[in-house]
């Protein structure tokens, strides 16, 4: 069973998140944070197996998380969320240490699916995104 950490500033698509993964029956929800002040130190204590990260976070943004959070703890395994599909940010979350991108509107396709290859450190785009190098 793979233990996720959700990160997220929105209740709503935190409980989505949680449901799609537990419904699953091969992750669960081990912790989750609305913020970066939260979830960098939450994380580094429980060690869950995978990260789901917000990229647009209040108080920090998900690619500073990465990093701290890479920084600290280089096996982590973190999968960015967002609503966000530009290049920029994909470069900018991959670059920080995420193994994987995924649109938010896609969760209920690719969610699953990504947390299995990212759980086994192969790298995940979810549908329709690119690194600005390979468009």
């Amino acid at each position: 069973m793979i233990k996720v950490m959700i990160v997220d500033d929105q209740p709503v698509v935190i409980n989505e998140l949680t449901h799609l993964i537990e419904d699953s029956w091969t992750a669960r929800v081990v912790d989750t944070a609305v913020d970066g002040k939260a979830a960098i130190p939450s994380a580094l204590k429980k060690r869950p197996d995978l990260i789901l990260l917000d990229v647009s976070l209040p108080d920090m943004n998900g690619i500073e998380i990465a990093r701290e959070l890479k920084s600290a703890w280089p096996e982590v395994k973190i999968l960015a969320i967002s609503a966000y599909p530009d290049s920029l940010y994909v470069d900018s979350m991959l670059d920080a240490g995420a193994l994987g991108y995924l649109l938010k509107d896609n969760v209920q396709d690719e969610l699953v699916n990504a947390i299995q290859s990212i759980s086994i450190g192969k790298q995940w785009l979810g549908k329709g995104l690119n690194r600005s190098s390979e468009t």
